[in-house]
């Protein structure tokens, strides 16, 4: 088990000086951004550059997955949930209306539904997760 921590520690702290290297570099990209704009009119200049922001915002979202990782966690500390903060309103008239706006949503769909079976469409029903059935329009 120890060593398994060991390992994860040593992945960790990798990932961390990879962090620390690349961020400096995602800002000399940007500097060179900022001091080559594009040049107006002509639609070769801007292209590059459109593709050197491109490149740059996916650099970015590279290095920052290594700070979270899939599997890692958050590094930062999650703000505590607090059930006091209920800013929900569970009046009777917003329930109301809710369960009205979900039926009148519920009826556009299921006439949609009647009227792709009318035309001639497949329609699939789900009958449990994973198993499907499918119902053939007449």
């Amino acid at each position: 088990m120890t060593g398994n921590q060991d390992r994860a520690a040593r992945a960790a702290a990798r990932l961390d000086h990879i962090y620390e290297r690349l961020d400096p570099m995602l800002d000399k990209a940007m500097d060179a951004l900022d001091e080559s704009p594009p040049k107006k009119g002509d639609a070769l200049s801007v292209q590059r550059y459109v593709r050197g922001v491109d490149l740059v915002a996916k650099a970015a979202r590279s290095v920052v997955a290594l700070i979270n990782p899939p599997g890692r966690g958050h590094r930062s500390k999650p703000e505590e949930d607090d059930m006091n903060d209920d800013d929900r309103d569970d009046s009777p008239e917003t329930l109301d209306r809710l369960r009205a706006e979900l039926e009148s949503r519920l009826d556009d769909l299921r006439a949609t539904i009647e009227a792709k079976r009318l035309d001639g469409w497949t329609v699939v029903r789900t009958t449990a997760p994973g198993r499907e059935e499918h119902a053939e329009a007449a």
